[in-house]
């Protein structure tokens, strides 16, 4: 390639809402765009639409009427690449990367291609068994944790060679302290999506279990949770309406973690946390299960449990907001831990594997 020339890069994701790979997506793009033509693809819009749009990228949003419209999908994704002829395309998230490598053998246009893999759990069958097959369309496969690429490399036909852990990578916002935000209480602070992995019913009977104990906590959530009547329900089942708090979808979620007490994420698994790392960085305590992946970031700055185990988050909860040393030094060594994921690190790592391939 004419090192002159600009390499396009055509990026395809499912959507851009709010969440932790589309974050990671609009970080990339806005340090790869300097020496990139980028293209970003995407099925169903979101807040980084617009976020994309104002770094001066284009975003093309095809609306689709559900994940499951493949054909749709795919048929959108051959005709941007016989257009846009980019000389690599990436995927991420796991529709994203099916309808890639079902487009990737109709183009007449034949880039290079990398997929990326952000969590081991797989659970519709048909999808693991379709993109295994597929996988011969990928020059190179990415993740964003050890533990997911030792997954990768120990049940995918796929050379190790081609397998990078690429750290997510940060650019923190500055973050304002909210007198408002619950004065004289304490609060302990979720951020997430309304997904199944998030175990927003542990979340909430761990909720329930604290409140019985002290009636100095409140509990906030951050998130699409907000629109789930079913949890609402159960708030009002459990008789938490005045320590439960849904927020909504938030932009000032830097300033609403240095307001809060601790953060607790229950989840049932991850790829590599986004807010888990944010949490450390803004200084606040953590209480999340005790995964590979959650341990692979955290390096020891946070409690750690069983999935689904109430009883003892509610006990590690308690306990940090008893044990003022014990969460002063969790929070030193998230601080710490937190500056290995530089946005800088990020973008050093892509360059080099775009070099690689291309």
């Amino acid at each position: 390639m004419n090192p002159h020339q600009k390499r396009t890069l055509l990026f395809v994701i499912t959507g851009l809402t709010q969440g932790g790979a589309e974050l990671q997506l609009y970080n990339l793009v806005k340090e790869l765009r300097k020496e990139n033509k980028i293209i970003v693809l995407n099925f169903f819009g979101g807040h980084y639409v617009q976020e994309i749009a104002s770094l001066g990228v284009s975003v093309i949003t095809f609306k689709i009427k559900s994940k499951w419209s493949a054909l749709t999908a795919v048929n959108a994704t051959i005709k941007v690449i016989d257009k846009e002829r980019p000389h690599v395309v990436m995927s991420l998230l796991p529709h994203a990367n099916i309808v890639t490598k079902l487009a990737m053998l109709f183009t007449s246009h034949t880039p290079k291609y990398i997929y990326s893999i952000r969590a081991k759990e797989i659970k519709d069958i048909w999808q693991l068994v379709v993109e295994r097959l597929l996988d011969f369309t990928a020059d190179a496969i990415t993740t964003n944790a050890k533990a997911t690429t030792d997954y990768v490399q120990k049940y995918f036909l796929f050379p190790k060679k081609k397998i990078h852990t690429i750290w997510n990578g940060y650019e923190f916002a500055k973050a304002t302290k909210q007198k408002d935000f619950f004065p004289k209480r304490k609060v302990i602070l979720t951020v997430a999506n309304d997904k199944p992995q998030k175990d927003y019913a542990t979340n909430l009977k761990t909720a329930s279990l604290v409140c019985a104990q002290r009636d100095d906590i409140v509990f906030a959530y951050v998130g699409d949770i907000a629109g789930n009547a079913g949890f609402k329900k159960e708030i009002a089942k459990l008789k938490l309406k005045d320590k439960v708090h849904l927020l909504g979808n938030r932009t000032d979620v830097p300033n609403l973690m240095v307001s809060s007490d601790i953060f607790f994420l229950p989840t049932l698994y991850e790829g590599q946390s986004n807010v888990l790392i944010e949490a450390m960085h803004y200084g606040l305590p953590i209480v999340t299960t005790d995964l590979e992946e959650n341990h692979e970031i955290l390096a020891g700055a946070a409690l750690t449990t069983k999935t689904r185990d109430s009883q003892a988050m509610s006990k590690a909860i308690l306990r940090l907001i008893d044990d003022k040393k014990l969460a002063k030094n969790v929070i030193l060594k998230g601080k710490q831990q937190s500056k290995l994921f530089s946005l800088e690190k990020l973008v050093l790592s892509y360059k080099k594997l775009l070099r690689s391939i291309y």
